[in-house]
């Protein structure tokens, strides 16, 4: 077991306070994680009525790259957090994997939601909106299961 005072599952604490620690472990997660997509989607839908055909084609390219920027910097941070102040291969290697997660549904949602504004963007079908939709909620929920993995507390890997 790690010796770190974040350690969530430590039997030598008492099962009363497994709730506020993982509160703890979880809310700034969801938070951090559950809310950097997001917005990076409300900044699109601002920047939308501001930019027009061509910067908006910039944005959709470079909004997704500066939160992949932001979220591998914090991610080092938190990884050396849970683990005690090492980073082990294997968790850097699932924040890999989840960043490329949030790429592609930051990109894909952006990409949706320009849609029809001008030809760079095309609209969308009526009967493709519920796929697309289903297919951005899989996309994210998949992004937060490695994030999840990759900063779950560290048990001496």
């Amino acid at each position: 077991m790690s010796s770190t005072d974040d350690e969530i599952f430590d039997p030598e604490q008492g099962a009363d306070d497994l709730w506020p620690r993982l509160v703890n472990w979880f809310f700034p997660i969801f938070l951090w994680d559950g809310l950097l997509p997001m917005g990076i989607l409300v900044i699109g839908y601002l920047v939308r009525f501001v930019l027009n055909g061509d910067l908006l084609g910039c944005y959709v390219f470079i909004a997704p790259l500066i939160g992949l920027l932001v979220r591998s910097h914090f991610a080092s941070i938190q990884i050396e957090k849970v683990c005690g102040g090492r980073k082990p291969l294997h968790r850097q290697l699932l924040i890999v994997v989840a960043i490329i997660i949030m790429l592609v549904f930051e990109y894909f949602s952006l990409v949706v939601q320009m849609a029809g504004i001008n030809a760079l963007f095309p609209p969308l079908a009526p009967n493709e909106r519920l796929q697309v939709l289903l297919a951005q909620i899989g996309i994210y929920f998949l992004y937060l299961f490695f994030i999840i993995l990759a900063l779950r507390p560290c048990r001496d890997d």
